[in-house]
C-alpha cells in the first residue's frame, strides 16, 4: 500500500516544498469550488424565487427579491428602514421579558398545581 502522504520527497526537493506547494494548491482548488458551489447554490435559490413570485406563487403572497431589495435600499435612503428598526428593537425589548416571565411564572404554577394533569392531559385518566 502506498500513501501519497507518506512519501519520501523527491531528490530535487529535499525539503518537501513540492508536496507542500501541490496540497496547498490542492486545498486552494478545493476552496475555490466549495465557494463557487455556494455561490451557485445561493444564485439558483435566488433566481427560482425571483421567477416563482409573480408566476407560480401570488406576488401578494411571497414578494420578489429585487423587490425586497430596492425596497431596502429606498427605505434605508429615506430614514424609514433606520426608524422602523429601532421600534422593532425597542418592541423585542419590552416584549420579550414580558413574555419570558408570564411564560415562567405560568409554568411553574401549571406545574404545581395538583390538577393541572386532569385539564391539560386528560387522557392520563383512561
Amino acid at each position: 500500500m502506498s500513501d501519497p502522504t507518506s512519501r519520501a520527497p523527491c531528490p530535487a526537493s529535499r525539503s518537501g516544498r513540492a508536496v507542500r506547494t501541490s496540497k496547498s494548491a490542492a486545498l486552494s482548488m478545493g476552496a475555490l469550488g466549495v465557494t463557487l458551489a455556494r455561490v451557485v447554490l445561493i444564485g439558483g435559490f435566488l433566481l427560482l424565487w425571483e421567477v416563482a413570485s409573480g408566476t407560480w406563487i401570488e406576488p401578494f403572497l411571497v414578494s420578489s427579491p429585487s423587490r425586497i431589495f430596492f425596497s431596502l435600499i429606498n427605505g434605508y435612503r429615506d430614514g424609514d428602514l433606520l426608524q422602523h428598526t429601532w421600534v422593532t428593537f425597542e418592541e423585542i425589548a419590552i416584549g420579550f421579558p414580558i413574555g419570558a416571565i408570564s411564560g415562567i411564572a405560568l409554568g411553574t404554577l401549571l406545574g404545581e398545581a395538583d390538577c393541572s394533569p386532569i385539564f391539560l392531559n386528560p387522557s392520563s385518566l383512561l
